[in-house]
């Protein structure tokens, strides 16, 4: 009998602290349509409402809809800018990262030019002297 009690109160002590919200449901047809809402419906009358509870939502929850949110926005202003004809221009700006970069394509050249004439049978030597000219050319 009084592991009854104990687990009743167990019990309610669970369900007390899972606070569940009572949440109004609302069917709507409109135009051939059904749709299932928080809010009553725009143009007239349901055509049925009931109760439903609704379990708390998590920080987790609420910070991944927060965020999702802001990407919405952000979608949605970009899609704005774009349909103004605002789009922002875009340039494409070429940086080398050599000194001199027709340098460095004429020693590439050349050494491929070298190897293609040595075929397979090019000494380590000749690969070894082109590879030190486009290394010259390109630092």
């Amino acid at each position: 009998m009084r592991t009854d009690v104990m687990l009743a109160v167990a019990l309610m002590a669970v369900i007390s602290a899972t606070q569940v919200q009572a949440q109004q449901v609302y069917k709507c047809v409109e135009g051939g349509r059904t749709e299932y809402r928080s809010m009553p419906c725009e143009n007239g009358p349901p055509v049925r409402t009931w109760d439903v509870e609704v379990a708390p939502r998590s920080a987790d929850i609420i910070a991944n809809e927060q965020r999702i949110d802001a990407m919405r926005r952000e979608v949605a202003a970009r899609q704005a800018q774009q349909r103004q004809g605002s789009r922002p221009a875009a340039t494409m700006i070429h940086f080398s990262q050599h000194r001199e970069p027709e340098r460095c394509a004429r020693a590439k050249a050349q050494r491929d030019a070298a190897y293609r004439n040595a075929g397979h049978r090019r000494s380590f030597a000749l690969s070894r002297q082109m590879d030190d000219l486009v290394y010259d050319a390109c630092k």
